[in-house]
């Protein structure tokens, strides 16, 4: 099963991960531990960690709450997420500050979201103001 790069923002990814504590940050996460660019090598990748967990499991080396997942991420998956980060900061700056947010930041932060984001903008009239 060849593996590609999960960081790889360039390509569409089927990415693997296992929840379980990680040491270094001392928090149960996703710990990614490989990625395809196919589905079929994942499903394929997952069924035989999730058999190898479930033995580990049995044999008491590893918790009963680790399990193993995935998920398939877009090319630019990263930087939508990115951008979305992006304009909610800027939201929050604009109501905090009162100073809005620019017609070029405006354009450059909505132009690329992911697709569980959406931007309603509401403008009021020169009558309104």
């Amino acid at each position: 099963m060849p593996q590609v790069d999960p960081d790889d923002d360039d390509i569409a990814r089927f990415v693997v991960w296992h929840r379980r504590y990680d040491p270094e940050r001392r928090e149960r996460r996703n710990v990614v531990i490989a990625a395809f660019d196919n589905h079929v090598e994942q499903h394929r990748f997952i069924e035989i960690y999730s058999a190898e967990l479930g033995i580990r499991k049995a044999a008491g080396e590893a918790e009963a709450g680790e399990w193993v997942g995935g998920v398939a991420l877009d090319p630019c998956h990263r930087r939508r997420q990115r951008h979305a980060r992006r304009l909610r900061k800027a939201i929050k700056r604009s109501a905090k500050t009162g100073v809005g947010i620019t017609e070029e930041e405006w354009a450059d932060l909505i132009a690329d979201l992911p697709s569980n984001v959406s931007v309603l903008r509401v403008e009021r009239t020169e009558d309104e103001k």
